[in-house]
């Protein structure tokens, strides 16, 4: 099958290529401002917010599949630039679909835990989106217009794993400063029910090979603080878990809201997929092996 994924620098992106790559899909990577070079990828500039620019790149690939993971996800800088969230979550993502109607392409759209507004946890499929930021608005935008395709597959999640450039997740936040000697203060308030970018790369492959449709979610069994996961990730990295200091969201001028409990429920993908759901010391275990996993693949 030859896949097509956009954001390919990204830290979902890059990993998925390179799961793809080994698994000798046709994979042909696209990146906005930061070009990336994969081995055993084919590696294209590709604009999301120009049709004609989708149209000119698909006419030479011929893609059967695109899995976009492309966004903007810092929520503060969403949430103080609204024009270029939507631009890029919301409109981007429709100029995508519209290409992909045409051609009868299906599209697998990377969402997030954030359209939901927290107050409820461990989400169902069912349950109603209530978005409390832009960023968590514009991510839905985009859902509504793959919604719309013949065939279509939405997987929300929280994802973390091993970036390319200076962004950092959780574990990544709390290896840098635990690891330079510096204290952690994490969220006693935020419920998440994070997934790494290694499984998830896998999950969505398998979900190509069986043609799955739909909306899912993905995450662990066991929701967790914040606080929790930062002393999930010190404990696997063995490092010092006495720097681990609990704080609340509250005590931190955010300029977004985030939602209190955002945990998903993955049953519905486990059941469909006949697949088990790693714990996350299971998947933070993975992480660590694969520390040095994107030197081997990237140029």
């Amino acid at each position: 099958m030859k896949v097509l994924i956009t954001g390919a620098s990204g830290m979902l992106g890059h990993r998925l290529a390179i799961e793809a790559a080994k698994k000798d899909f046709g994979v042909f990577v696209a990146y906005h401002h930061r070009p990336i070079k994969i081995k055993g990828c084919f590696s294209l500039p590709l604009e999301i917010t120009s049709i004609k620019k989708i149209e000119e790149a698909f006419k030479k690939i011929k893609p059967q599949a695109v899995v976009h993971t492309a966004a903007l996800t810092n929520v503060d800088y969403c949430e103080e630039n609204p024009k270029e969230a939507f631009k890029v979550n919301a409109e981007g993502t429709k100029n995508l679909c519209q290409v992909c109607l045409e051609r009868n392409i299906k599209v697998v759209y990377i969402s997030t835990d954030f359209v939901f507004d927290g107050e409820k946890g461990m989400y169902s499929e069912d349950d109603l989106p209530n978005p409390l930021s832009v960023y968590g608005l514009s991510k839905l935008e985009g859902e509504k217009a793959v919604e719309k395709l013949p065939d279509f597959l939405i997987l929300r999640c929280t994802i973390y794993g091993w970036h390319l450039n200076n962004q950092k997740s959780i574990p990544e936040w709390v290896i840098a400063n635990l690891s330079s000697g510096q204290p952690v203060k994490a969220f006693t308030d935020r419920i998440i029910t994070p997934t790494y970018t290694g499984f998830l790369s896998g999950l969505i492959l398998k979900s190509l090979d069986r043609n799955l449709s739909g909306i899912f979610h993905i995450g662990s069994h066991e929701p967790l603080t914040v606080y929790e996961f930062a002393l999930k990730t010190a404990e696997v990295f063995s490092l010092d878990k006495s720097r681990v200091n609990p704080g609340k969201m509250s005590e931190i001028k955010l300029k977004a809201k985030r939602p209190k409990n955002s945990s998903l429920n993955p049953t519905k993908i486990q059941k469909a997929l006949n697949i088990i759901i790693p714990t996350v010391e299971e998947n933070l275990l993975q992480m660590k092996k694969e520390r040095e996993l994107a030197k081997k693949w990237i140029n």
